[in-house]
C-alpha cells in the first residue's frame, strides 16, 4: 500500500530548537531534513502537537522549501498521527506519542520501513527512534543514520 518509507516527524526540538523563534523553522535543521528527503523517497507523517493547532502554518512553511526534485517538503507530507483522548496517558508526550504512531500504523496497515525523529525519549516505539537534542534539533550528524534506516531493504 505504501511504496515508500515513512518519517514520523516531531517539530519542536527537531526543526525548531528550544530557545529559537518558536514560529520559524531553523535553517540548519531544515537543511538536514532536505538532505534526508533528497536521498530517499520517504514521506512524512507529522506526529508533533503542531498537527492539532498549527498544521496550516506548518504546511505554508513547508511549501517554500524546495527539494532538488522540484517538490517541496509539503509535497512529501502524507498525513498526521491521530489524536484521541483515549491515546492520552497522563498528558506525557513520551507515553502518548508511541500510541499515536501505532494507531496510524494500524489504521493504514503500514508494514514498511519507518523512522521516528523526535526530541523526546520515547519508549515502546515500533521503529528506530532518532532522538534530537532539544537545543540543536535535527543536524547533519543525524542524516546518515536516518538515510540508512530509510533505505534498508
Amino acid at each position: 500500500m505504501f511504496p515508500f518509507p515513512i518519517i514520523f516527524l516531531d517539530i519542536d526540538g527537531v526543526l525548531i530548537p528550544y530557545g529559537k523563534d518558536s514560529r520559524t523553522l531553523h535553517a540548519p535543521c531544515l537543511a538536514a531534513l532536505v538532505s534526508i528527503l533528497s536521498q530517499t523517497s520517504a514521506r512524512i507523517v507529522v506526529s508533533s502537537s503542531w498537527r492539532l493547532y498549527d498544521m496550516p502554518e506548518l504546511m505554508a512553511m513547508f511549501r517554500v522549501v524546495m527539494l532538488p526534485t522540484g517538490e517541496t517538503i509539503a509535497d512529501r507530507v502524507i498525513g498526521t498521527t491521530p489524536w484521541s483522548d483515549q491515546l492520552l496517558d497522563d498528558n506525557i508526550v513520551s507515553r502518548c506519542r508511541p500510541k499515536e504512531i501505532r494507531a496510524w500504523v494500524d489504521e493504514h496497515q503500514f508494514t514498511g520501513t519507518a523512522v521516528i525523529i523526535d526530541d523526546e525519549t520515547l519508549h515502546g516505539v515500533p521503529y528506530p527512534h532518532v532522538k534530537t537534542q532539544l537545543y540543536t534539533g535535527l543536524t547533519e550528524d543525524h542524516v546518515a543514520s536516518i538515510v540508512r534506516y530509510l533505505t534498508k531493504e
